[in-house]
């Protein structure tokens, strides 16, 4: 049982942490009768469960390991740890590492690893349990991560949707030291002015061709966009942490930013839905970024470009952005 008290150490483990961000604690009771002393399940995913919140929480008896206790710990803000994982999802490898940033669930990334070469370390940054009010904040405490097992630059980082805009603050943070900062790969995320939403006739009229269009997947599309909005909605309001930097400040960037554009259509999970609004060709980073913006785009929508056979172009393309800046920072190009 000690494994479980680790790191992620595999794949199964990996996805194990990943998903119980994204899931409830289902739990049994053994003791009806005393609900003040009810315990997880012994199963084998209930002792996983258990043990994770404890070690999130590490401020709590494992043999005081009640719901209660847990929930009552979760679900206070004044108590929320703010607790993070550097997750070796690639330890192997002499290159300097790539720093992958996440919102809580740094399994999204293990697809990218076939196409990154052995020789490329790769690290996660996720959040088990946190209550974070700022993007600045969630930088800040990843940082710590990246120069205990970094201390010097050049850095290499990248972070998908909410993940970007955490890698993108922290290389500010960087800068602000004096520490370079050699790649900042932003998949699919949004920057300053990304979008601009078309009139309210203009928008009708849009939904009208994409239904025309596209037909009945455009609407169940659509009505499962609603639910996760309004279920994003009710987070907010019961105080869970959501990663979604709508209050966050893209400031001026002193260098030159990578950028992963996803190219999908109507019904394929695109953040921006071209039939009912303006969106620009660099999300808006060509705004803030002194450097330029390097644009590569990508087909599949916002949430496949991390899944096969998506995930290969973005693979691929992110490893020679990789070599390129490498060689460039030893001096051999």
């Amino acid at each position: 049982m000690a494994r479980l008290l680790s790191q992620p150490a595999t794949k199964l483990e990996l996805l194990g942490v990943a998903s119980f961000n994204r899931s409830a604690i289902r739990c049994q009771s053994h003791q009806p009768n005393h609900d003040r002393t009810r315990q997880f399940s012994c199963g084998l995913v209930s002792l996983l469960m258990k043990n994770v919140v404890v070690e999130s929480l590490n401020c709590i008896d494992p043999a005081d390991g009640t719901i209660e206790r847990m929930a009552a710990l979760l679900h206070s803000r004044d108590n929320f740890l703010i607790r993070s994982r550097l997750v070796a999802i690639q330890p192997n490898g002499s290159k300097p590492p790539l720093f992958l940033c996440g919102a809580g669930d740094a399994g999204i990334y293990y697809s990218l690893i076939p196409y990154l070469g052995n020789d490329q370390p790769v690290y996660g940054l996720m959040t088990t349990v946190a209550y974070y009010p700022r993007v600045e904040d969630v930088a800040c405490h990843y940082l710590n991560f990246v120069r205990g097992t970094q201390v010097k630059g050049p850095y290499y980082l990248g972070g998908f949707s909410f993940g970007g805009l955490v890698a993108f603050e922290i290389a500010q943070q960087l800068h602000a030291v004096g520490e370079k900062v050699a790649l900042i790969a932003l998949m699919d995320t949004p920057g300053p002015r990304a979008y601009r939403s078309y009139t309210p006739a203009r928008r009708v009229l849009g939904h009208a061709s994409n239904l025309l269009r596209y037909g009945y997947p455009y609407i169940r599309a659509k009505i499962e966009n609603r639910l996760r909005r309004l279920k994003r909605k009710r987070a907010n309001r019961a105080g869970w942490p959501q990663g979604n930097g709508t209050s966050y400040e893209r400031k001026p960037y002193a260098g030159r930013l990578t950028l992963f554009v996803a190219q999908g259509n109507g019904i394929s999970g695109m953040m921006f839905d071209p039939a009912l609004g303006i969106i620009s060709p660099s999300l808006g980073w060509e705004s803030v970024a002194a450097g330029g913006v390097e644009r590569y785009e990508l087909l599949g929508g916002h949430t496949d470009i991390l899944q096969e056979p998506f995930v290969r172009a973005l693979g691929e393309r992110l490893r020679q952005c990789l070599d390129r800046e490498q060689l460039a920072s030893a001096g051999c190009i």
